[in-house]
């Protein structure tokens, strides 16, 4: 009896001695510093009376901290952020460090990659550009197209002053002919040729004039009584 009641004390005794083993490492991993590199998305504040042309969506940044709080990190609580409400058109370049990105409290910067963000500022302009509609297929069997407008015929484009320089009119969705017989209207939207062009109005009215087949009994000739 003496002797299984060691033998039980020695086993308990290895069990809490094994737990004891990996409490201290885990204590011991927790409190450990780590690092991870986080892609943080850039946010610019700029003059409104200005685009910013071509940005630089995102950057990687070394963050450093406790490996629990490293582990657990979810990317979209770290940012980059510039203040750039001093710009001017043209070229420039900044640098950035930690104090432009934003992160939990437990956690600092190491590095950021690229360190220097070039930038390019363009004044925003308005302008009006004549529109064009782009028709494809063709009328019902025996129809023709007559003629076609555009409502209205110009449309008011803001963007950048150096885009809109090199626009000379704009465009709509195509209009479809196939099937039709007789004249219609279309609302169809307006396509700027570059993502940082909008519109005023976005859509514009087409109207296409059809002279439609010649009616089956158009031929045909009385027959004498």
């Amino acid at each position: 009896m003496k002797e299984k009641t060691q033998r039980w004390l020695l086993q308990l005794v290895s069990v809490v001695l094994a737990a004891s083993i990996w409490l201290a490492v885990s204590v011991e991993r927790l409190g450990s510093l780590s690092q991870r590199v986080v892609s943080a998305s850039v946010t610019y504040n700029y003059p409104e009376h200005l685009v910013l042309l071509d940005p630089l969506p995102s950057v990687d940044i070394r963050v450093k901290g406790k490996e629990s709080a490293v582990t657990t990190l979810n990317p979209l609580m770290v940012g980059l952020v510039l203040d750039v409400r001093q710009a001017a058109v043209g070229d420039t370049e900044v640098q950035v460090g930690p104090e432009n990105v934003f992160l939990p409290e437990d956690l600092e910067v190491v590095s950021i990659t690229p360190s220097t963000i070039p930038l390019k500022f363009d004044l925003i302009d308005t302008v009006e550009r004549p529109v064009r509609v782009e028709l494809r297929g063709e009328p019902a069997a025996g129809a023709q197209l007559l003629e076609w407008r555009v409502v209205p015929d110009q449309v008011k484009v803001s963007g950048p002053k150096t885009i809109l320089a090199q626009v000379s009119h704009l465009e709509t969705e195509p209009v479809d002919l196939d099937g039709h017989a007789l004249s219609f209207e279309e609302p169809v939207s307006v396509r700027p040729p570059n993502p940082l062009l909008s519109t005023d109005p976005v859509r514009v009215q087409v109207n296409v004039e059809l002279q439609p087949p010649p009616s089956p009994t158009a031929n045909l000739r009385p027959i004498d009584g």
